[in-house]
């Protein structure tokens, strides 16, 4: 789901968000209840990927004050069960949020500490072209041209490896 979320449509981004927070509503909730975000609940890795894609959709909508703590709380949670991959993607969001608010220190570090868990496993490689995106684009932002470049060249390779060419 969290590959494919950027070629799906705005509606279709709100109809999974609907069904992601349908299952993450605890049975006996209101409707209008928050999702459960409680430490028990929090430590099925199925919650904490729908915690991710609860993140994913907030971000995709740029509610940013929705995604990083959604994000956070995930990334915690993949942490708690030893899944560094799952938090990286959570890194990645995180550092979308802090980037669009000018915080591009504390973005590259995030994407940095995100990239190594991503590189180590073929499914995540949509993401790791993600994740070096934009570290390449924060670099340029700060003027690191060859460190963009280098990046930007990484991602080919990975792009021909998968033959997955959207981030390039």
């Amino acid at each position: 789901v969290i590959e494919c979320f950027n070629y799906i449509e705005a509606a279709e981004q709100v109809a999974l968000t609907e069904r992601v927070l349908g299952v993450l509503a605890p049975p006996d909730a209101p409707p209008d209840a928050p999702p459960d975000a409680s430490p028990d609940a929090s430590r099925s890795p199925v919650h904490c990927y729908l915690q991710l894609i609860h993140a994913f959709c907030c971000l995709h909508r740029e509610q940013f004050d929705q995604a990083l703590p959604l994000a956070t709380a995930a990334s915690n949670a993949f942490t708690a069960l030893g899944d560094s991959r799952g938090a990286a993607v959570c890194m990645g969001v995180q550092a979308t949020v802090h980037r669009s608010q000018g915080n591009l220190d504390i973005a590259l570090k995030l994407l940095l500490l995100a990239q190594g868990p991503l590189a180590e496993a073929e499914p995540f490689a949509h993401r790791l072209m993600s994740c070096q995106n934009d570290i390449a684009g924060c670099y340029q932002e700060l003027r690191n041209f060859d460190e963009a470049v280098a990046l930007y060249r990484a991602m080919l390779v990975v792009a021909a490896r998968t033959d997955s060419y959207y981030w390039t």
